[in-house]
């Protein structure tokens, strides 16, 4: 078992340094990983006989919940294939209606790594990877069968083995260097003393469930070479010159970075500076010309002194202009019939004027650009029609 523990150390060892002396190599991509396993013997009824069954994981108070341990080095090739060299160790238990056994195991692993995702455009944007493996081990165990009766040992086996194993993995790249994994995997060790009994009669298989974390490197910190989706590399249009293959990776990541900064920089630019003139076209321009009416007459009703809506309308449309206009002046001249006395129709003339006034004010016109004054003597054509002195005659300059 040292022997095996000295050899799969070794083969890490050899593959960090030579991960190191790649580094300046812009084609490699490697990666460390660690993972904790949950081991789980799954009983090969085939190989059952009349006497016992074959012995199972989590099969009553003599079993655990098993755990084993995992290290590894990886290399990708390319966006699809890498070989991934590792150390895997643990312990396991199982029983059957007689028996029970414990064992414990050490092994190096050389795994083919297939990067299904890369099969599909979906995943050319997405942090989730897919991968299935198949690889080869070879590994030393030792093995102890018990009866459950009088818990006394009933046979013992320590033999070297091959194993093959296959399975499927996910994981999920937390940022260019670091990414989380979980990993399923088939075993099936080539001895059937793995169990602590060999009847050299089959195989034992058991299921690992890893969860791990990995970190991956290389020049210039660039994202693992299998996190770059193939179809992300197909030849586009364009002239010749311009086609991007497979092979031309010209364009580095930290490029493309730089340039998404420089447009958004210039995007903002650009939003800044259509706001700027959303804003100066919102402002009214001081206007150069007077309306062409430079004179309007508000009526009133019999005896009334308030503004209609439809006065209000008019003198709105006329002097709107205005107010953007420097220096205008208005002039504000009071009429009322001949009803009444004369006392009283000036109040009712001052009245009509100050609420002609107190609506200018509300359009942002100044008490000081407002001039009052009341008219003494009717015109000979309003003489006889009342209602057209019934007003206020509104003047400008």
């Amino acid at each position: 078992m040292k022997t095996i523990k000295f050899i799969s150390l070794s083969l890490l060892c050899l593959s960090l340094q030579s991960t190191v002396a790649q580094s300046t190599n812009e084609a490699s991509r490697w990666s460390l990983g660690a993972r904790i396993n949950h081991l789980y013997d799954i009983g090969a009824y085939r190989f059952d006989t009349e006497l016992s069954r074959d012995m199972r994981g989590l099969n009553g108070s003599f079993t655990q919940f098993d755990i084993g341990y995992s290290f590894y080095a990886e290399r990708m090739f390319n966006p699809l294939f890498g070989l991934q060299l590792g150390y895997h160790g643990g312990s396991m238990t199982g029983a059957n209606q007689v028996e029970y056994y414990e064992n414990s195991f050490n092994e190096a692993q050389l795994n083919l790594i297939l990067m299904l995702s890369n099969f599909s455009s979906s995943f050319a944007q997405s942090p989730w990877n897919v991968y299935g493996k198949f690889g080869l081990a070879n590994g030393r165990f030792e093995s102890t069968q018990y009866l459950q009766s009088d818990q006394v040992e009933d046979n013992s086996f320590a033999d070297n083995y091959w194993k093959y194993q296959g399975g499927l993995g996910l994981q999920y790249e937390l940022n260019r260097a670091w990414r989380l994994e979980l990993d399923f995997s088939l075993n099936s060790v080539l001895n059937d003393g793995f169990d602590g009994y060999n009847s050299a009669s089959g195989s034992d298989v058991y299921w690992a469930t890893a969860l791990g974390v990995a970190y991956s490197f290389g020049p210039k910190a660039q994202k693992a070479e299998f996190q770059k989706p193939i179809f992300s590399a197909l030849a586009c249009d364009g002239p010749p010159q311009t086609k991007v293959t497979i092979a031309n990776d010209s364009l580095k990541w930290e490029e493309q970075a730089a340039q998404m900064a420089a447009l958004q920089a210039d995007l903002e630019r650009t939003q800044a500076e259509l706001e700027s003139l959303k804003q100066a076209q919102a402002q009214p321009k001081p206007s150069s010309t007077k309306p062409e009416t430079e004179s309007l007459s508000v009526y009133f009703g019999f005896d009334q002194s308030y503004l209609s809506s439809t006065a209000k309308k008019a003198i709105f449309e006329q002097v709107r202009g205005l107010r953007n206009i420097e220096g205008t002046r208005f002039v504000l001249t009071a009429y009322a019939d001949a009803t009444g006395p004369e006392s009283y129709n000036v109040s009712l003339k001052q009245a009509r004027a100050h609420a002609v006034r107190d609506f200018l004010l509300t359009l942002g016109f100044s008490a000081a650009q407002i001039q009052i004054g009341l008219a003494k003597n009717q015109s000979p054509e309003e003489l006889g029609n009342s209602f057209l002195n019934r007003r206020v005659d509104v003047e400008w300059e």
